[in-house]
């Protein structure tokens, strides 16, 4: 075997280092990776590249043996290639703890219940929140323009500076100052709270403005927006419900329609502002609405309501390793076992909750190893997590449940379900990978994204830095994420990714896989493109494939290849439905695995 002592090319250099500043690079990167790998390693390492794209028996992706294992050790190149990504990432993770800080900051100031604005002790304006740019915008008593803020009244005007200079300076002796701006027997009585916010050592203080005003509330008023963008009545009353930050399933049936009467109508809206999600469309109404007063606030629904008893459960194994999970849904002998994706955590739940309710269901989402709070496997197998599930449903006293393996999920539901027998009453693969292709971790933004399972054969060790940066990329801008994937999706899976309960819970649940860092996030793809070693006959139960015929992460061709090899087995295939077809069908899926449960006395 010859000598390989290159040196890195010097332009792939700085795009390692371009990334950890600017982590949208990683599309290109992971195409100069595969590129340098290709030229670098796969000569060297392959040593029979029949056996690394058939595997074993026709059952895995890749096979470990068709690789020189010595060869790495002496390997510059990626000893090289490695350190860069290591020390891009650290630079990259330094800048996202100043990044966290100061959005922690902004958002705790958004979240103010009232007008809230930010003074430098100067009058220099640092900050102000929604409420105080739309009362600003109602009222006379002050301005906001490019000269910065300004009250109408001179002398108003001359006391509120002062008051900055007493509460700004370093050695301040008052914290607090309140000043009307109106009286009390006036119709809107108005009054502002300055406090002092300590600076840094030999720093002046900022000065936080709190405006008072009975009438303060948002209520908005979509007249002019709606007649701007000709929105029908129908429109107009779905614009004012995702303003309230309802989600499509809640506004169904709020409404008592269909939730694709909603979509439909929702498309439609998109059509005519130019929006193509919610996010942006909510962000185009309040630009475009005005502020009316009114007497009370409003009670405010939020999206996501974990109950975090419910989503924080752990169970001690017999190795003293800890097992994370949810226990979510209604409580009984019908058991569900979710298995997320690799990009999952037990926070994975589907915006409708009602089927569960519905179904009678208990839904119990599990953590792999490394990921959430459970703890990291360093020899995990697929079948080593069969044997945690064994303990977990022992430790609950579940004798019988249902198995659900979403995406990267189904290969580990294969094999709790051929590990556990006459235990699981019923085996559900929704848009599950297959062994017949490398597992793709991320929708693709371009063809170069799929070369991550390359990465994950040729040089696994490059896999965990590497990640560091493409996780960092997706969870610190992930609208971005998702603007770069909408010309990749199919028109179902676009409407699915259109609705912040789903994208929201894709980054919470992502967010908690990577808790204890991107290492068995790594781990997850190295293993999933390895022999996956499950013996498919012993598999008793019977077998539903849900697989959507338009998805592009996992083709149908696949799924029907796949079905051979599986005994028992069905295969749903949804003609106008792409890879996140469980927010479709989800109903379905749960009716199907309840009509398989077995509740035992």
């Amino acid at each position: 075997m010859k000598e390989r002592n290159q040196q890195l090319d010097h332009r792939l250099v700085e795009l390692i280092y371009d990334s950890a500043l600017d982590p949208s690079h990683w599309p290109t990167l992971l195409e100069k990776i595969v590129d340098a790998l290709s030229s670098q390693a796969v000569e060297d390492q392959i040593i029979d590249l029949q056996s690394a794209v058939l595997g074993t028996n026709g059952c895995g992706s890749f096979s470990s043996d068709c690789f020189d294992a010595s060869s790495n050790k002496s390997n510059v190149f990626l000893v090289d290639l490695i350190s860069h990504l290591e020390r891009s990432a650290q630079i990259n993770f330094k800048l996202e703890q100043t990044d966290t800080e100061r959005e922690l900051k902004e958002n705790l100031f958004e979240r103010i219940p009232l007008p809230a604005l930010l003074f430098k002790a100067s009058g220099e304006l640092l900050q102000y929140n929604h409420q105080a740019k739309m009362f600003i915008e109602q009222t006379n008593l002050m301005t906001l323009s490019e000269n910065g803020f300004r009250l109408s009244n001179a002398f108003l005007q001359r006391q509120f500076e002062r008051n900055l200079t007493l509460l700004g300076a370093p050695v301040a002796q008052q914290k607090t100052v309140t000043m009307r701006l109106s009286e009390s027997y006036t119709s809107q009585p108005t009054s502002m709270n300055f406090s002092r916010l300590e600076g840094e050592q030999s720093q002046q203080n900022s000065v936080m403005v709190l405006i008072a005003n009975i009438c303060i509330n948002e209520d908005i008023d979509l007249v002019d927006v709606c007649k701007r963008y000709k929105l029908t009545q129908a429109e107009t009353q779905l614009a004012k419900s995702l303003l309230a930050s309802k989600s499509l399933n809640q506004i169904s049936e709020d409404r008592h329609v269909t939730i694709n009467t909603v979509r439909t109508q929702l498309k439609s809206i998109f059509k005519k502002t130019g929006c193509h999600r919610q996010s942006d469309l909510v962000r185009t109404l309040i630009a475009n609405t005005k502020l009316q007063h009114v007497s009370d606030y409003k009670k405010r629904e939020t999206l996501g309501r974990y109950q975090l008893e419910s989503y924080n459960q752990t169970i001690f194994l017999r190795d003293g390793r800890t097992l994370s999970y949810s226990d979510v849904g209604c409580d009984g002998d019908d058991v569900v076992i979710l298995i997320p994706p690799s990009t999952g955590s037990r926070y994975q739940v589907h915006p409708n909750v009602l089927p569960l309710k519905k179904h009678q269901l208990r839904l119990i989402t599990i953590d792999r190893p490394g990921y959430g709070l459970s703890s990291p496997h360093p020899n995990r197998t697929l079948s080593s997590f069969a044997v945690d599930v064994e303990a977990l449903l022992d430790k609950l006293n579940v004798n019988n449940a249902s198995v659900l393996g979403y995406c990267g999920g189904g290969p580990y539901a294969l094999a709790i379900a051929s590990y556990l027998g006459e235990r699981v009453n019923h085996l559900s693969l929704v848009s599950s990978v297959t062994p017949y292709e490398p597992i793709n971790l991320f929708h693709g933004i371009k063809s170069s994204n799929k070369l991550l399972a390359q990465i994950a054969i040729r040089s696994p060790e490059v896999l965990t830095p590497l990640l560091k940066l493409i996780a960092s990329s997706v969870v610190k801008d992930y609208e971005k994420y998702f603007d770069q994937i909408y010309p990749h999706l199919c028109e179902s899976d676009a409407v699915a990714l259109s609705e912040p309960a789903v994208t929201d819970n894709f980054i919470h649940a992502f967010r908690e896989a990577l808790r204890q860092g991107t290492a068995s996030f790594a781990q997850d793809l190295v293993l999933l493109s390895r022999p996956w070693n499950i013996n498919m006959q012993s598999i008793q139960c019977p077998i539903t494939l849900w697989h959507g015929v338009l998805d592009q992460h996992v083709p149908i061709s696949l799924a029907r290849k796949f079905i051979q090899q599986l005994p028992n087995a069905t295969l749903r295939e949804e003609p106008n439905l792409g890879h996140f077809l469980v927010y479709f069908r989800w109903n379905d899926v749960l009716e199907s695995a309840q009509k398989h449960t077995v509740t035992t006395i």
